[in-house]
């Protein structure tokens, strides 16, 4: 098989999968991407734009399409920036 492979981490919250993922990485040559960011992003906005709790998936759809969200991968790294902010 040619090309590279993609690695998935799950595990409980704070057991150490950014950590160990972030280092496995670097040493890789790998793009890191934490998934929680993407859903933390999501939830940055729904709080901030007093989405209610009880909003359905097309309301938080419909959120993320007036909002830009760039997803920037570096070496080891990666950033979620909403309407051009870190």
């Amino acid at each position: 098989m040619s090309g590279r492979y993609i690695i998935t981490v799950d595990g409980l919250a704070g057991s150490g999968k950014s950590s160990i993922s972030s280092q496995l990485a670097r040493k890789l040559g790998y793009a890191h991407l934490n998934s929680g960011m993407l859903y933390r992003g999501v939830g940055f906005l729904a709080v901030n734009l007093n989405l209610p709790e009880n909003s359905s998936g097309s309301d938080a759809a419909r959120l993320i399409k007036q909002h830009s969200m760039q997803l920037e991968l570096h070496e080891s790294t990666s950033r979620l920036l909403i309407d051009g902010r870190d």
